[in-house]
């Protein structure tokens, strides 16, 4: 099933019953409450709605996601766009 084109209620009645696990991107399985509960939280000055234990979810996907990797580790995303507006 192409589960992008699902409506939110029917992705969550299918995680509800077991039918579809939340498992995505290397993430642990998630429950329901972790996805859909969430917690709000400040972000750059916006109030933005957060998974329930986002800590957890970040250490399980990226492990120690607060240190940063050795120099040697570290990689830059290339720039698709840049706009340095009228000058």
């Amino acid at each position: 099933m192409d589960y992008s084109k699902a409506k939110p209620a029917d992705v969550r009645k299918l995680i509800r019953e077991g039918k579809l696990s939340g498992q995505t991107s290397g993430m642990s399985k998630v429950s329901h409450d972790d996805i859909f509960v969430g917690s709000y939280g400040e972000f750059e000055g916006m109030k933005v709605r957060m998974l329930l234990d986002h800590d957890r979810q970040l250490r399980v996907q990226y492990g120690d996601y607060m240190q940063l990797p050795p120099e040697d580790q570290r990689h830059n995303h290339r720039a698709e766009i840049i706009d340095f507006g009228e000058y």
